[in-house]
């Protein structure tokens, strides 16, 4: 079976691909929907998919979520609750830039307790539905992100000199 990923074990981005790949091949050459489970969960080279970011950097961390970078592929791992969504560059800071307008004008609906607050991701089929609470939550995570990373340009820049 498949390792569990915890906080501190992120998969690095190639292999996601890869896992990804190999994946929908098994379930495309299935037609048993429990045989698709079972070829999905016995893959036959395992240490690929498992092999763990060994060289990344640690923005934020706490017990709602993390974000990381990968430095060899420069890609960004955001968890938050039960999603992880993996972004380039731009696309870390356009969800940044989304999550701090729906921030800014949180809908009417937002003061029950249900998930009523949608943030798009870069794929079209996939979308994080929120509640106030864990909005708040991700845009302060994501705003000390911010700062970390805006803190850590600044040193590189007094380095290279």
């Amino acid at each position: 079976m498949l390792e569990r990923m915890n906080c501190f074990a992120p998969l690095c981005c190639l292999c996601l691909e890869r896992f990804s790949a190999h994946l929908a091949v098994k379930i495309s050459r299935s037609r048993n929907h429990n045989f698709r489970i079972a070829q999905a969960l016995s893959l036959e080279n395992q240490h690929i998919y498992r092999k763990k970011m060994c060289n990344l950097i640690k923005w934020y961390c706490d017990e709602n979520g993390y974000v990381f970078q990968c430095v060899d592929c420069k890609h960004f791992q955001v968890c938050f609750g039960t999603s992880m969504l993996t972004l380039s560059d731009e696309e870390f800071g356009y969800f940044t830039a989304v999550v701090a307008d729906r921030t800014a004008h949180i809908p009417d609906c937002a003061e029950m307790p249900c998930k009523c607050i949608v943030l798009p991701t870069p794929s079209p089929n996939i979308q994080c539905i929120l509640n106030r609470t864990e909005l708040l939550q991700l845009h302060q995570m994501l705003q000390e992100c911010d700062v970390e990373i805006r803190t850590a340009q600044m040193v590189a820049l007094f380095r290279e000199r």
